[in-house]
């Protein structure tokens, strides 16, 4: 239930997706090559990443290349997360984690530099996203304890940030790894949480997703308490009760395939009731209704062309045949679901309804056809056991490949960032050694002006003490020169004139 809900809100989307793509395209024939193309091309890339992940690829190689061209950091960033996600649409981890790991490199070396165009926000943004992208990968490869690191990391910054949107997605993946580690407990407190926030934020395709998760925490705790009657009941009846408020929701909102998925798990819940039910018309009235919802959720897989929704629904409507001994409907829609799984290579489906096909000729005394059936079950179960084994052991080599070369980079940059820092030392000393150069030479131009000054103020008194003996040498001067034309005019009164003693000479 949970990863179709999710493909139901990828779904629900593309059509809005295909007309914001269109005007991304209409904006690229545009040939000039700045930041703005490389914002561009990572966002058309997003948005075809479901439809079509290996044109997603190609665009965000672009945006790659470009983005590098430019020395655009976070383009770089933005690029190597978007190919991350899409390798791991495609199931391709070891990439998935080669470039989300870069991404993480990027957004890490960002946070410590203050030259960055793109503000601390944004930065702790991206790598959040990155780091919940790395937790997906985890969970998808069954490293349950990574995965919790990664999430909890992510769900640190979304809290930081208060994001809520980003925080009840990351709890929804907690409750996720708690439920894959079959940690129920925890799994449904996780859930809640994320079931709550989405219910604040009104995002009713979330809330149809938890619902279903919570319907299906339920169901799984009901199979382990069969023996205690009244709480194997309350377990079934809550997980009915979560399975109907995410089948109203889906309705609402028009989401068929997360619809068909619901009803065909309540049919499972209510065959599943009428077994454990000792009165006959009680039994019967459950299996009737089990019966109905299978059949309701066959006719929307039909509508919505869905072969392995098809092959579910006919194969769990041929099982509930086969425990009401209507051996011959059983057989005319197990045959026709084997069909489709067998036309699909679903060995899971094949597995499972190979068993129940065997049960069903054992049932009717068809001991050579159960035997057939059976060994049919068998090989198909084996080739699972098999190809998850050599699935493992690939996934153990990549890992170890891309572990090995994580340690070649990580030592490659400790020796880039330990030359970094020498020469970064090395341009610290010479700014010291300026710096000191500056200051002494500051403290000789003030010591060398004092200097200056002061002799400049010696000099001024002198030049006043000289003016003032000058100004009293010219009063003294003015003085004699005064007292001696004073007495030249009194010598001169009282001698007698040249004329007056020619006068008297004459007489």
């Amino acid at each position: 239930m949970r990863l179709t809900a999710l493909i139901i809100l990828l779904t629900v989307s593309l059509h809005s997706q295909n007309r914001k793509a269109d005007s991304l395209f209409r904006v690229l024939k545009t040939p000039k090559e700045d930041t703005n193309r490389v914002n561009r091309l990572n966002a058309l890339a997003w948005e075809l990443m479901y439809a079509n992940p290996d044109t997603s690829i190609l665009l965000s190689t672009q945006a790659l290349l470009l983005a590098e061209k430019l020395s655009f950091q976070v383009g770089i960033g933005k690029a190597n997360h978007e190919i991350g996600w899409f390798n791991y649409i495609k199931g391709n981890y070891t990439k998935a984690f080669e470039y989300n790991f870069k991404a993480l490199a990027i957004w890490e070396k960002a946070e410590k530099e203050t030259s960055t165009t793109y503000s601390t926000h944004d930065i702790l943004h991206f790598k959040s996203k990155t780091l919940a992208n790395l937790g997906s990968i985890y969970l998808t490869q069954a490293k349950y304890p990574k995965a919790l690191e990664y999430y909890f990391r992510a769900e640190k910054i979304f809290e930081a940030r208060k994001s809520k949107d980003d925080i009840a997605i990351t709890l929804s993946s907690i409750g996720a790894v708690y439920y894959s580690q079959t940690n129920y407990p925890k799994a449904i407190d996780y859930y809640s949480q994320a079931l709550k926030l989405f219910k604040e934020l009104g995002n009713k395709n979330y809330i149809a997703m938890q619902l279903g998760n919570m319907g299906i925490v339920y169901y799984e705790l009901s199979y382990y308490s069969r023996s205690r009657k009244s709480e194997h009941d309350s377990l079934l009846a809550l997980s009915l009760a979560y399975y109907s408020q995410a089948l109203k929701t889906d309705v609402e909102l028009g989401n068929k395939t997360a619809a068909a998925s619901v009803l065909d798990n309540m049919g499972n819940i209510y065959a599943e009731q009428a077994e454990v039910k000792t009165d006959k018309t009680e039994s019967d009235l459950l299996f009737d209704k089990a019966l109905d919802h299978h059949f309701k959720s066959l006719k929307m897989c039909e509508e919505l062309e869905d072969a392995n929704g098809i092959a579910i629904s006919l194969g769990h409507i041929g099982t509930l045949y086969v425990k009401t001994k209507k051996f011959k409907e059983a057989e005319k829609y197990l045959t026709k679901s084997l069909t489709l799984y067998y036309s699909i290579g679903d060995l899971g489906g094949i597995s499972g309804f190979e068993k129940i096909y065997s049960l069903l000729d054992s049932s009717r005394g068809n001991y050579l056809g159960s035997l057939e059936h059976y060994k049919k079950y068998i090989a198909a179960r084996d080739s699972i056991l098999n190809g998850e084994n050599i699935k493992k052991q690939t996934e153990q080599e990549m890992q170890y490949t891309f572990d090995k070369q994580q340690v070649a980079d990580s030592i490659k940059n400790a020796e880039q960032i330990k030359h970094q820092n020498q020469i970064h030392d090395q341009e610290i000393k010479e700014q010291r050694t300026y710096t000191y150069g500056g200051i002494i030479g500051f403290i000789l131009m003030i010591i060398v002006a004092g200097v200056s000054f002061r002799a400049y103020k010696q000099k001024q008194k002198a030049n006043e003490v000289i003016s003032l003996q000058k100004k009293m040498v010219e009063e003294k001067q003015k003085e004699i020169l005064d007292s001696i034309r004073y007495a030249k005019r009194i010598q001169q009164s009282l001698l007698p004139s040249a004329k007056y003693i020619e006068r008297k000479l004459k007489r």
